[in-house]
């Protein structure tokens, strides 16, 4: 039985592992497994299937995150039941790739912030310029340019850093700790927007507002694809003509009742 989805996941852990750490290598880790090298080679580009014991401790040695362990999950389940979703079967190297690449950008909310910062047009391809635009830490805008080029969210044309994808995509339906982490640290950002910047120029350039509401539960699937139709429409309306600064558009739609914690 191939091995081919879940070697290329436990791979792109470990290149992450060694772009974090230069020192990080196969041999390193091999021997941190007692294991050969050759076998995690052989590992890794699919041709040997380890134990369960051993794919443990890969996956604790590489530090996988909750998504990389679903992701690798997902792997073992369709390739053992491929008649259970034959249609995503056939497409799950693709769709396991392409859902790493993507999720990894909402590891730091202002990955995404300096991703879009770069289709303004008065962006300019240097550390320092998105620090005193971001007010972020320099050495944590370098680590972040590294990070999106990469990866390929971000390319090198003409001296420029730019955007390799107007859109990009985050394929869930259900909750995930990396998206629900994302979003926490948006509405941090929100919060620290309300809290530190109580002046009038401040005030009127933001919105935050919100209303409790007494509703029909079986109106809200329609509801919740109203209001997400209405933030692509005023995310469109936003990006017409000459963009010169970054917003972000948080919506929290949540229900009161049950028990939780005040």
């Amino acid at each position: 039985m191939s091995f081919k989805v879940a070697s290329e996941i436990l791979k792109f852990y470990f290149k992450e592992k060694q772009h974090l750490k230069k020192s990080y290598s196969m041999r390193a880790l091999a021997r941190r497994l007692k294991i050969s090298p050759s076998y995690l080679s052989e590992i890794f580009s699919g041709k040997k299937r380890p134990s369960p014991v051993l794919l443990r401790k890969i996956v604790s040695a590489l530090d996988l995150d909750t998504h990389g362990k679903q992701l690798l999950e997902r792997s073992f389940i369709e390739e053992i039941f491929p008649e259970t979703s034959q249609s995503i079967a056939r497409n799950t190297d693709k769709w396991i790739l392409e859902s790493l690449q993507s999720f990894v950008l909402l590891q730091r909310w202002y990955y995404v912030v300096i991703l879009d910062l770069s289709t303004c047009d008065d962006f300019q391809s240097t550390a320092h310029w998105i620090a005193q635009a971001t007010g972020l830490p320099q050495n944590e805008v370098n680590d972040a340019v590294a990070f999106l080029l990469r990866h390929g969210f971000l390319v090198q044309k003409s001296n420029r850093w730019v955007k390799s994808k107007k859109k990009i995509h985050f394929p869930t339906q259900q909750s995930l700790p990396l998206i629900r982490s994302f979003h926490s640290q948006m509405i941090h950002r929100a919060l620290q927007e309300l809290n530190t910047k109580p002046d009038t120029n401040s005030f009127q350039k933001r919105l935050i507002s919100g209303m409790t509401i007494s509703c029909n539960p079986e109106r809200i699937p329609v509801a919740k694809e109203k209001l997400n139709k209405a933030l692509r429409e005023v995310a469109d309306y936003l990006m017409e003509g000459p963009c010169t600064d970054l917003y972000q558009i948080n919506l929290q739609f949540f229900s009161h009742r049950g028990n939780f914690a005040v």
